[in-house]
């Protein structure tokens, strides 16, 4: 499992610069390319319904990662302190139970991602559900709630909307270029093909950073069960020799009073 664990994370560690940069080159070309819709109260992600907010938890789909999930309780927690109402959908079968356990309902669950491989598949199953929840106006907007990977056993959390789309995030970067960039198709056609590829890319950091937080997590907790487990040899190897010793000067004595014994008993003949 450790080796599992630091394996999983080194190959998602080598995707998340990457990805970070694609996801900041897609937003730029957001807000370039939605222009003057750029401003808070536009919806250019697609219209908004009346459905409730949803909360999407990206948890582990398996154990043996410390206290990950606890954690991503407690921000779960706050985050419906501010957003009461909000539907609870958890990515992840542990994160459901520790869901549960805290009395939380879970509106709906799907399986996470044990491994960076597996990342594309459950976007598209995960993105097409949440597609379809948010057409019949089952959930309104949708926000993600994940960790965000820092070091070895470290991790933050991230909360962000995504439909509709969140234009706070689209405001333009310091030093941009305000000349209008050169395209081929309409204006119309590169917006949505952006805002698809916003959210696909927005999901995939999502899972990206949530494996490469998962296995620091565990990986450190298989080094603290690695150096408990020699420490506790070493100590129980201390006591073997103890044991062992005691062993020996309790023999040492039983030879030594059978000595003296045989020798009483001759000097008395």
């Amino acid at each position: 499992m450790r080796t599992l664990a630091s394996t999983y994370l080194k190959r998602a560690e080598s995707q998340l610069a990457p990805v970070r940069l694609y996801h900041e080159t897609v937003v730029r070309a957001l807000s370039l390319a939605l222009g003057p819709a750029a401003r808070e109260g536009d919806e250019p992600g697609g219209r908004e319904n009346t459905g409730p907010e949803a909360i999407v938890l990206f948890s582990t789909e398996q154990g043996l990662c410390g206290r990950f999930n606890e954690v991503m309780l407690d921000a779960l927690r706050a985050r419906l302190a501010e957003h009461p109402g909000a539907q609870v959908i958890v990515l992840g079968q542990r994160g459901v139970g520790v869901v549960q356990s805290a009395d939380i309902r879970v509106y709906r669950s799907f399986p996470g991602v044990t491994s960076p491989d597996g990342i594309p598949r459950a976007i598209r199953v995960i993105s097409d559900r949440l597609y379809r929840l948010y057409e019949r106006g089952a959930i309104g907007a949708v926000y993600l709630l994940h960790a965000v990977h820092e070091s070895v056993g470290r991790f933050t959390e991230n909360f962000e909307r995504v439909p509709p789309l969140d234009v706070s995030v689209l405001r333009r970067p310091h030093g941009m270029s305000a000349g209008a960039p050169l395209t081929y198709v309409s204006r119309d056609v590169l917006r949505r093909r952006l805002i698809e590829e916003y959210y696909f890319i927005r999901f995939y950091w999502a899972f990206t950073e949530t494996v490469a937080a998962e296995n620091s997590v565990r990986l450190q907790s298989m080094e603290a069960a690695r150096t408990n487990i020699e420490d506790t040899l070493e100590e129980l190897e201390g006591r073997r020799r103890i044991l062992r010793q005691d062993e020996i000067t309790e023999e040492l004595m039983d030879v030594i009073a059978g000595a003296e014994a045989v020798s009483r008993r001759a000097k008395r003949k």
